[in-house]
């Protein structure tokens, strides 16, 4: 279970993927390596991870999504997930 005391930050996001066994440790240091630039600090941590094209420990050649990203922060804090198709949204 992800459990963390204020903001959410990138550090502590890619920690949580490692201890959910989602990336591995080497890949936790790269991204954190490639995380410099005022552009990039200002992307929310979630949209950070997203960017460094991460590779899934059990999965190679598949990438964390941000579909992908939002269903494992939801299960990590016990929120049901809902994706919502734009597509077949009624404006009107």
């Amino acid at each position: 279970m992800f459990k963390m005391k204020g903001k959410l930050n990138l550090r502590a996001l890619l920690t949580a993927l490692v201890a959910s066994d989602w990336i591995n440790q080497v890949q936790a240091e790269q991204a954190m390596a490639q995380s410099h630039g005022a552009a990039f600090q200002k992307r929310h941590p979630l949209s950070q991870v997203i960017h460094l094209n991460i590779e899934l420990k059990k999965q190679p050649g598949k990438y964390l999504t941000s579909t992908l990203l939002a269903q494992w922060l939801a299960e990590q804090v016990g929120l049901p997930f809902f994706h919502i198709d734009p597509l077949k949204i009624d404006a009107a």
